[in-house]
């Protein structure tokens, strides 16, 4: 399996381990390129493969035969114009920009399973994968950088983000309908949740919190407010509204209702009680 982006020294080391077809014909000894340590040498023929730099897609075949001088096809004019079209080696390399070195490959060979995301076939069951793919079949996309908190790579450059992430890599936390009164969207354990402010609560940070509790079906409305249900009033909702006072030192424990002190009694503990 080759990459297209590969740079050239691996280019060459990877293919120096692959077996090359000798030389025919009795042709004069073809150019090659030094690098520290080896020497690589073009085939004297077969098919030659061009790629595009970036893509790695296929533009164009040379055929080699064993009648022809491999050197015209590193012909200045013929060379500059492949470097206008593609280059596969690095401009730090002394390998020729433009010319996948070394890439002879057979027309007629086979990879089963096939190469996917436009791989090409170079070699029996080995592939040269496009820009962005990786794998034996080129079957897995690459994302640079990788996808974050649990997204996984559909194509170079886009991942398919968990739950609560978005952004192209997955980078960026997203809590469903925002986190309200101050919230913060943050991911704990993996998982995006609002982190409220201390007076309140919820998922998104929607509840007031009111430390002192709203009593007799009151709701906290902000933090520490409560709105009462009619007949109660009070920071809690604790104090009872009678409509009428109550007398004699009667205290409204209910809605228009008195608790009289003894000898009084009635609704509004107007009435005194006879001795026997």
């Amino acid at each position: 399996m080759f990459h297209a982006n590969m740079d050239c020294i691996d280019l060459i080391q990877s293919l120096e381990k692959q077996p090359q077809p000798p030389p025919q014909g009795d042709l004069p000894a073809p150019p090659h390129h030094h690098h520290p340590g080896r020497e690589v040498f073009p085939v004297s023929s077969g098919d030659f493969l061009l790629l595009h730099p970036s893509t790695a897609s296929l533009l164009f075949t040379l055929h080699l035969s064993n009648k022809a001088h491999p050197a015209m096809f590193f012909a200045p004019l013929l060379f500059a114009s492949l470097m206008s079209l593609a280059g596969v080696c690095s401009g730090g390399s002394d390998a020729p920009r433009g010319v996948a070195v070394g890439f002879v490959f057979d027309l007629k060979a086979k990879c089963e399973p096939p190469c996917e995301h436009a791989g090409v076939c170079i070699r029996n069951n080995t592939c040269f994968c496009s820009r962005g793919y990786e794998g034996e079949t080129c079957q897995y996309a690459n994302c640079d950088p990788k996808c974050k908190n649990g997204g996984v790579c559909l194509r170079p450059g886009k991942c398919r983000c968990p739950p609560g992430f978005g952004g192209r890599y997955c980078h960026k936390v997203t809590c469903d309908g925002g986190c309200w009164n101050g919230g913060e969207c943050t991911a704990v354990n993996g998982v995006a949740k609002c982190i409220c402010p201390s007076s309140w609560a919820g998922s998104k940070c929607q509840e007031a919190i009111c430390p002192q509790g709203c009593r007799n079906g009151g709701l906290c409305v902000a933090p520490g407010i409560c709105s009462c249900t009619e007949g109660w009033l009070g920071g809690a909702c604790h104090m009872a509204v009678c409509s009428q006072p109550c007398l004699h030192g009667g205290k409204c424990v209910s809605p228009n209702k008195c608790r009289c002190r003894p000898p009084f009694s009635g609704p509004r503990c107007e009435e005194r009680k006879k001795s026997h």
